[in-house]
């Protein structure tokens, strides 16, 4: 896998996983399974630094060296 994910968009990703984990209190079961699964998603994406969805679409938020 290689990377796609710059520090920014790392940043933006764990800011909102954190939101959502937050904010699963205040919902139903469903939502919080779903927002659980989204949070999950986030952080594994930006502690990889690689997006399925990025390289699908062809786009990369990481400087090059």
């Amino acid at each position: 896998m290689k990377k796609n994910i710059g520090k920014i968009d790392s940043f933006i990703r764990i800011l909102l996983a954190i939101t959502l984990f937050l904010l699963m209190d205040s919902q139903s079961k469903n939502i919080q399974i779903i927002m659980g699964v989204l949070a999950g998603v986030l952080l594994f994406t930006a502690f990889s630094g690689f997006c399925l969805l990025y390289r699908l679409f062809g786009i990369n938020t990481r400087q090059s060296n």
